[in-house]
């Protein structure tokens, strides 16, 4: 099996700077990107922080300035939204206007159903009992695994010990 070659980081950028400018040029934007490269970064914070970004993003849409965004950068709740939203795009592979935007809002300002489906996704979380349901289920098996392992440790031990028992 032959090894992979190593890819210069020059390259690298060049086909990603090609790949920006092809989908600036569909969208209608201008195609010189070597010093004007936009990117959005979506922080973390769980299901606050993807129910703020997919607002945040919708306000974006709606005023034309999403189709300027080249790098989209996520973590936590920020990344549960990115990924929805790349799955999205890439489900739908068509170029993303105002109109086929995945997080658009319908003509009288209510979420789609699929964007409702997302934002109560982690809906586990508004009812208290399935919280704590979840939180002591969790709880009970994390400390069952490491008592589990603690007593494996010390049967090892006493095995061990046993073992040099001459009588």
């Amino acid at each position: 099996m032959e090894s992979p070659q190593t890819v210069s980081f020059s390259k690298v950028r060049d086909d990603e700077i090609q790949d920006i400018e092809k989908r600036r040029e569909k969208v209608n934007l201008p195609t010189e990107v070597e010093d004007n490269l936009v990117g959005l970064s979506l922080s973390g914070g769980g299901v606050r922080s993807a129910c703020f970004s997919t607002g945040f993003i919708q306000a974006l849409n709606a005023k034309g300035m999403w189709r300027w965004i080249d790098y989209l950068s996520t973590v936590s709740g920020g990344g549960y939204l990115g990924a929805f939203l790349s799955s999205a795009v890439v489900r739908e592979q068509a170029i993303q206007t105002r109109d086929n935007f995945p997080l658009r809002e319908d003509p009288g300002n209510r979420q789609l159903p699929y964007v409702l489906r997302f934002i109560y996704g982690g809906n586990y979380l508004l009812s208290a009992w399935e919280l704590a349901n979840k939180y002591l289920i969790g709880l009970v098996f994390v400390n069952l695994a490491i008592f589990s392992a603690l007593v494996a440790a010390a049967a090892f031990v006493a095995f061990v010990w046993r073992s040099f028992d001459t009588h």
